[in-house]
């Protein structure tokens, strides 16, 4: 099965079917809308390729050098004000006209130097040319269904949209930094780059590098939250500077099952634990959490290891407490509901860290 989402504009070209859904002679109209439903990233490299197809299945016209000059002006001044919606249909409405068609061609034969290449059912084709983009606007994904969806940007960061959520973002990742615009849930799995990757909310900026987290961030919520999974993150308030501006002082550094929270009345963003911690590190669990007479601090520090959130605890106060437990598949909370239970211990989370506190054990 051909990975369209992978495709470039010159793969579009060289394909059959999308050559005659462009050409209006195929039978695949519902696929390549929904395609562009579900894929709005490819929508500039869809648009480079329709406009190249129809340029080289141009009719001779006669035109003056003063006319060929209009068309062309228009042509380039059409393609700066069209916006990315409807790509599809607004681009074949222009085309209906011959000598927007013409123009069209003039057009793509600057951009690409002089070169480009006729192809036909029977021949083998190659293409050498080089492309301005068409549109400098944002593309826009809407997930309106029950489910997630799933979208690859164009540094081949994931995101997992979450429902009734939406994200902007650019085609094409240029410049010193990564910037996408979420209204909703998601989750991003962003790749590595020197090029920083910011998540802007309206009220918050995640700033990360490179790792896995969810940014929570509903209109109608008033809170926003971003939970780490794996690697470390930058989180910064909105409220007076700007991300480029902002220093650590002005917002949290999560790593690791931790999570930031912003309260919209209180304007305040405070830094706690995810909401279901995960393993780090299960090599650690070499006992899988099963204790035979052993020290709660013992069983603390394991804790520690195998989650990598940081615990405070009195060793003085916890040197008598030995536990006797099997705590395999409780979630960390439960775990510690548990402890908590057995030694007549309680515990807090602050800023990101689980304090513990036992005063011997009952």
């Amino acid at each position: 099965m051909k990975k369209y989402e992978e495709y470039t504009a010159l793969d579009f070209v060289k394909d059959d079917s999308f050559r005659d859904w462009v050409r209006g002679k195929g039978r695949d109209e519902s696929f390549w809308m929904h395609f562009l439903q579900q894929h709005p990233e490819k929508k500039a490299d869809i648009r480079q390729a329709e406009l190249l197809i129809r340029a080289m299945n141009v009719a001779p016209e006669s035109l003056s050098e003063k006319e060929v000059r209009q068309e062309v002006s228009q042509f380039l001044e059409k393609i700066t004000k069209s916006s990315d919606q409807n790509v599809a249909v607004s681009t074949r409405f222009w085309w209906q006209r011959p000598w927007y068609r013409l123009a069209a061609m003039i057009a793509l034969v600057i951009v690409a130097s002089g070169t480009w290449w006729i192809m036909n059912k029977n021949q083998k084709t190659e293409l050498n040319s080089s492309f301005l983009p068409l549109s400098n606007s944002l593309a826009e994904t809407v997930n309106e269904t029950e489910g997630s969806l799933m979208l690859t940007l164009d540094d081949g960061s994931t995101v997992k949209l979450s429902p009734h959520s939406r994200l902007k973002y650019a085609p094409k990742f240029t410049g010193e930094i990564r910037e996408v615009f979420l209204t909703g849930e998601a989750l991003f799995e962003v790749v590595k780059k020197k090029e920083p990757f910011l998540v802007q909310t309206g009220k918050l900026t995640t700033k990360v590098l490179g790792t896995i987290f969810t940014v929570r961030a509903y209109e109608s919520d008033n809170r926003v939250t971003v939970q780490v999974r794996s690697g470390k993150v930058s989180v910064y308030s909105n409220d007076k500077k700007t991300p480029t501006t902002m220093t650590t002082t002005k917002g949290v550094i999560l790593t690791a099952n931790q999570a930031a929270v912003f309260e919209e009345k209180e304007k305040q963003l405070s830094k706690t634990l995810v909401v279901e911690p995960i393993v780090l590190r299960p090599e650690v669990i070499i006992n899988h959490f099963s204790y035979d007479e052993t020290p709660l601090s013992q069983v603390l520090k394991q804790l520690e290891q195998a989650y990598g959130i940081h615990f405070q605890f009195d060793n003085e106060s916890l040197k008598n407490c030995k536990i006797t437990a099997t705590l395999s598949n409780e979630s960390l909370y439960d775990k510690l509901h548990l402890l908590c239970k057995i030694t007549g211990a309680t515990y807090e989370i602050v800023d990101g860290q689980i304090i513990f506190d036992a005063q011997g054990c009952i």
